[in-house]
């Protein structure tokens, strides 16, 4: 599930492949090659495409979904018990 990779409610650094892979950026270019021509077609796409819009809102709604906090307990518990 590609919220796994994103923390909810936590600062989270995000790649340009992180965000490509999750399907909410279009792939991007390095910042040695980035230029004005780039950054606009690349906000165009953004604009333009309703797949990127549509993913984010599904990326936004399992976030709001997955209880992070539930998952720390249970593996802290698994480390506790196997300890």
């Amino acid at each position: 599930q590609p919220a796994n990779e994103l923390v909810a409610d936590r600062p989270t650094s995000l790649s340009p492949d992180t965000l490509e892979r999750l399907g909410v950026s279009p792939a991007t270019d390095r910042l040695a090659t980035l230029s004005a021509e780039n950054l606009a077609r690349s906000m165009r796409a953004i604009a333009d495409k309703p797949s990127f819009r549509l993913r984010a809102q599904a990326l936004q709604q399992s976030l709001g979904r997955d209880d992070g906090v539930a998952k720390v307990v249970a593996a802290i518990e698994a480390k506790l018990s196997a300890a």
